[in-house]
């Protein structure tokens, strides 16, 4: 909570009062611009991997990658950048426990510290999914994520 310091004099605030408005208004304008700006990365995001769907994940050039949040070139990749490569990679539909697979496979140092890994990448499949990111389609009666187009 935001307190008045004691040596303020509260009928002299009104210059201040519109300052606060002039602020409160510049903030409301700036998460609006913000809320846009995330919907123009996502489509652009999701245009992106629907090109890699159809032309394979060699069309990425290194800078994209990056942009991406495929690959950081200062450390390894976080577990929800490592699931966004697996499933880009893979081009298909993949069931959670693939992804796990795929993950141990391919970062086993990501994995081996988590208590239950099948919980931790359902739950960053699911966010992605929510982000827009991926789809969840069914495959064999099970459920399977896909980046999306």
């Amino acid at each position: 909570m935001i307190r008045k310091p004691d040596n303020v004099d509260s009928r002299d605030t009104s210059d201040v009062q519109e300052v606060v408005a002039s602020a409160e208004k510049q903030l409301r304008q700036l998460l609006q611009q913000k809320d846009g700006l995330t919907r123009r990365i996502q489509k652009t995001k999701r245009a992106i991997y629907g090109l890699v769907g159809l032309f394979g994940v060699n069309i990425l050039n290194e800078e994209l990658r990056v942009l991406l949040g495929e690959k950081r070139n200062t450390r390894k990749p976080g577990l929800t950048e490592a699931c966004r490569s697996i499933l880009m990679e893979a081009g298909r539909p993949m069931t959670r426990v693939e992804v796990r697979d795929s993950l141990h496979q391919t970062y086993p140092e990501l994995v081996e510290h988590l208590k239950n890994p099948m919980s931790s990448v359902s739950t960053i499949l699911h966010r992605l999914a929510n982000y827009g990111e991926a789809r969840i389609v069914d495959k064999n009666g099970s459920k399977a994520w896909e980046l999306s187009t």
